[in-house]
This record gives C-alpha cells, structure tokens and sequence, in this order.
C-alpha cells in the first residue's frame, strides 16, 4: 500500500488477466445500465415530473437562444403564463443540457445524453475517489454500488427530479477533486474543486445543504492526515470558490423568495411531518412508481438496497477482526468509520424520532422531504462497500469477490432500471404542447398550462394565481379602454417589443405576469405602468398616435450582485489554480502523511 492509500494489483503473472476479467465484468455492468437509453431511444419514460422537464428543457433553449444570460425568466406556450422560473429552480441540469443541444441533437436525445452523460460521471467519479483508498477494485465496487443504488435510479426513473440527480451524479467529483489537490497540490485540481462544486451548489441546494457539513468533515480528514494548515486553508477557497460562483443563483433564491407566493410549498402536503421513513421501508425491496405518502403507505421504495446492506455487514465485521488482531486503525479506517457514522446520522434523520432536531434547526422545513437523506446514505454505503478490499489480500479472492459483487448487483438492481411505461415521442405534439394526448386521458391543453407553470412563482400579494377557468388569450395585448391595433416585432421571454398604433388614448393590457425587474419603456422612455389588476398583468397608458412599446426583464440591484461576485469567483480562480501554482505548494519539508 502507498501512501494514499491505495492497493494495486499483485505482480504475479495473473495480474493481466485479472486487470481483463476486472474490466470486462465492468464492461457488463455499464452496458446493464445504459442498456435502457439505448433500446428506448425513441421513447419518453413515465415519471412523476418528467412533463416539467420537458417544459423546462425547451423553455431553457428557448431563452437561451434568445440571448438571455443567465437565464432566469421563461414563457410557457400561452400568454400570460410566464414566470421567473429560474431564478428560483436550480438551473444546473438544464446548463449541462444546452451542450447537446447546441451541438444539434433534438430535444429527447440531448435529455438522455446528458443524463446517461452524468450517470456515468457518478460511477467514474466514485472510481477515482474510493481507487485512491481502496486500490483499483475497491474504486470499481464503489462505483458500481453508487451507479446501480436504489434511491440513484429512483430520482430518474421515477421522480425524473433531474435537479437532484444531477447533484447525486456531482457529489463523488467533490471528494475527489478536493483528496486529488491536497495529494498533488496542483492547480488543476484547485480548479476541477472549484467548477464541480460550482456546478453542485447549481444543480441542488438542498443537496448542497446535506453534503456541506461532510465535505466540511472531510476537510478536517485530510487536515488530520496530511498536517498542513496551508493546503487546508487553498482547498477551502478552491470550495468558497465554487459556491461564490453560484452566486447569481443562490442569491436571488433567497432574496427574492420573499416577492414570491411558495411559503405553502412547505406546509400541508409538503410538510416534513408527513414525509419520514418507516424504519422497515429501508430494508424492503419492494418498488413502486408512485407518490411519497404520510405514514407507511408510500408508493415509492426508500430502501437502501440488500447488496448495499449486505456489504455493509461484511465490512463491519472486517473493521472489527482487523481492530481484534491489530489493536489499532490505519488511517484509512477511519474513512470508514466516518462513512458509517454520516450512514448512522442520515438514517437517524429521516425517521420521525428525529423530528426534534428538524424542529430545532431553523430552515429545515425547506427539505420538505426527510427521506432526501438517501442522497447522503448511497454515497456512505457505497464508500464503504469498497472497503472490504482492504482487508482482502489475496488476488484470486480480490477477483472472485468482485465478480460476485458485479453478480449480486445486477440481479438485485437491473430490474429497476425502467420508468412505468414509455410514451413514444412521436405522439406528442410539441407544437402545441399537447403532452401525452391519448395516453393521459386527464391532462388536456389546458391542464398543462397549470401543471407546468409553479404558481408559487407568482408576484405575492398582487398576482391571483390563474385558475382553471382563465380564458387563455388570443393574444399577448389588448386594449382594456380606448382603440388600439398593435403587432409584435421581437417577442422573448424575458424581451417584447410591440408596434402600437393608438387610434385614440388607451390601456393596454400586456399578458405577462408582473415581477420584480419588469420595466415597460415606450418610444425609448422608461414609463409608469400599473399591474395592480386580480392577475398582477402589466398595465400601459398610451396616448394617440404610433408607439414602441418595449417590456424587458432586467436584473434587480440583488442579480446583479451575484452576477458580479459570480464571474469574480471564476475568474478568480481560474488565476489562483493556474498562475499561483507554485505560492501555494507546500514545500515538502513542510508536508507530513499521517
């Protein structure tokens, strides 16, 4: 073993067929899981919110095109339906998705290359990470527990939550970025920790919010082990980086929420109090596509998975013989150990004997959900799975314990590897947005409009949220009083020019729901307007004659913060990690393993 920590394979003549046996079975394991985006390709899957996905993919390119950036404001498909979505949902998932589709893959296509993209990142990011401590075996075992973990496959085949996916899929680059600086001390690896947690702390926050406190822990793991307060110090900036560069997200989300109507997000059906784990459901395997339900009944699986569970044993009772004989832990142990305890307190967490501490803590009811402590539970399970290669030295037995482990997980796994049923794409209408017309005999035009816009994004206290009996417009302006003809000349989400010609003094009701940012300049000139009506539209006097009329969404005084400290942030350590290399290497005098 090195001093990382890392076993390698022996040097005995068998070493080249075992590296091939070891890859080909892996081999296996990643066709096993992209099998289904292959075979399917054609098809969307049946997910609880794979319509708002769909929705947000194509409102995202759309604004994006459009040259809004960052984007924040989107339209739906009828007026008087757009809504700040992004300046509040975590846009992490849908950057990642702009890249295929920039590079002219159709909408379906750049949705499943992206995800299978970041599936496959999940499992070779827990390589790299689990390889440095538990040799080349130990990494692939991680991975292949965290790739093929329930709760993983969970989030996309039936939650199609693609925020929290994708922070899942982001959270092993994290750990290895940050043990990959601290052991080379490169400046690439200050950046690659700087962009992945940039980039986590976008997809999720509240993911963001149950790692932050291990990846704190882990910090102070490496600190123990490698003694160097400046590495310590350079690796946290490498991280306030990468959250500082979220910051044209994060700060409006929380500035701003108070203009918005989502408090009752987290009451009533959403609250906490309804949404913790029975202590059984984490060891059954049973497997269900639908909703979190209070009490035992859900019809989703919240268990931890039986190969998951079956290692974790085995690993134990290791830790515990290897403490027997040698009386003392290796360093790496403890990495072990602390994954058990981060495995112990989410469980804690997401049973109602917790509810105290949620109580206590201020904020928590923003996690709506306890049973989101999986997130953190895959990631410590599959840590520790890797360990038992610790504690296996002979390499026919590396092997066959791996072949085994490949076995097990795919019989217990592959069969969930599947939505409820697929729609093919071809019956969908996208011009009109007529989702799943024939399939979803419930969900007509005009439900969508309401299933697909966030009502809790409206303006508070001034917008009436549209009920079900609005009358979509004919058109995105009318005259409310007077005579007015008017047509569109540039027609964005977030920027509407219109021609007016006034055939006497009016009012013109623009269709778009006021909120913090909207301006309304006529002819040039910034204008007064009133949205001061039940659905909070913005309301124009325009006196006789010809008009230009420009409604543009521009940043408040808070987005442009964080537009600012964001850039500042990435080019910032763009600097540090590739011109300041050297300043903050440690000379190696100064540097002490544990």
């Amino acid at each position: 073993m090195d001093s990382s920590g890392e076993r390698s394979f022996g040097q005995d003549p068998t070493e080249g067929i075992l590296k091939f046996l070891a890859i080909a079975v892996t081999v296996v394991a990643v066709a096993v899981l992209l099998w289904p985006f292959l075979v399917n390709s054609g098809m969307i899957m049946k997910a609880h919110d794979i319509l708002f996905q769909l929705v947000f993919t194509r409102q995202f390119s759309s604004a994006f095109l459009d040259g809004q950036f960052p984007i924040r404001y989107v339209d739906t498909y009828y007026p008087g339906t757009g809504v700040p979505q992004f300046n509040f949902y975590p846009p992490g998932f849908y950057y990642l998705y702009l890249i295929p589709k920039l590079f002219g893959l159709p909408n379906l296509a750049a949705f499943n290359f992206i995800s299978s993209l970041l599936w496959l990142s999940s499992g070779f990011f827990m390589y790299l990470f689990s390889r440095k401590h538990f040799g080349v075996l130990g990494g692939l075992t991680s991975a292949l527990l965290y790739v093929f973990a329930p709760y993983h496959i969970l989030q996309y085949y039936v939650r199609a939550s693609m925020a929290e996916f994708t922070a899942i899929s982001l959270a092993p680059g994290i750990f290895w970025a940050l043990n990959s600086y601290w052991e080379k001390q490169k400046g690439r690896y200050f950046f690659a920790t700087t962009i992945i947690f940039g980039a986590f702390s976008l997809s999720h926050v509240l993911t963001t919010a149950i790692f932050g406190p291990v990846i704190v822990l882990f910090q102070i793991f490496l600190l123990l082990k490698y003694r160097s307060k400046k590495i310590f110090i350079s690796s946290s900036v490498s991280l306030l980086f990468g959250f500082l560069i979220s910051s044209f997200f994060v700060l409006p989300s929380i500035f701003e929420t108070k203009y918005t109507q989502s408090q009752g997000t987290f009451t009533g059906a959403g609250s906490y109090h309804l949404h913790f784990v029975c202590p059984l459901q984490i060891f059954s395997n049973k497997w269900d596509y639908g909703p979190s339900l209070p009490g035992c009944e859900d019809q989703m699986s919240f268990q931890i998975g039986v190969v998951h569970w079956i290692l974790l044993i085995i690993c134990i009772g290791l830790l515990i013989n290897f403490l027997i004989r040698k009386g003392k832990f290796e360093f790496v142990h403890w990495l072990l150990i602390s994954s058990g305890i981060g495995l112990v307190i989410s469980i804690f967490m997401m049973f109602d004997i917790s509810s105290f501490v949620w109580e206590k803590l201020p904020y928590f009811g923003y996690f709506q959900f306890p049973w989101r402590y999986l997130t953190l539970i895959i990631f410590c399970t599959s840590v520790v799975g890797g360990g038992i290669f610790l504690f296996i030295k002979n390499s026919v037995q590396r092997l066959l314990t791996y072949l085994a482990i490949v076995i097990l997980v795919i019989a217990f796994y592959s069969g969930y590897l599947h939505p409820a049923y697929y729609i093919p794409e071809n019956i969908i209408n996208y011009n009109n947005q007529n989702f799943l017309k024939g399939l979803e005999k419930d969900v007509g035009d005009h439900e969508i409009i309401h299933k697909s816009v966030p009502s809790g994004l409206y303006y508070k206290d001034v917008t009436k949220v549209l009920p079900k009996s609005f009358i979509v417009p004919a058109s995105e302006v009318e005259a409310s009083s007077g005579k007015a003809t008017f047509y569109k000349t540039d027609l964005k989400a977030n920027y509407k020019v219109y021609g007016i010609n006034a055939q006497e003094d009016s009012l013109l009701r623009f269709y778009t729901n006021y909120f913090p940012g909207w301006q309304v300049y006529m002819d040039g000139q910034k204008t007064p307007f009133s949205f001061k009506n039940e659905y909070g539209f913005i309301d124009v006097s325009v006196p006789k004659g010809n008009h230009e009329v420009v409604l543009s969404f521009e940043d408040t005084p808070i987005r442009k913060a964080g537009n600012l400290i964001s850039l500042f942030s990435f080019f910032t350590a763009l600097f540090v990690a590739f011109f300041m290399e050297k300043k903050m290497r440690v000379k190696e005098r100064d540097f002490t393993i544990a």
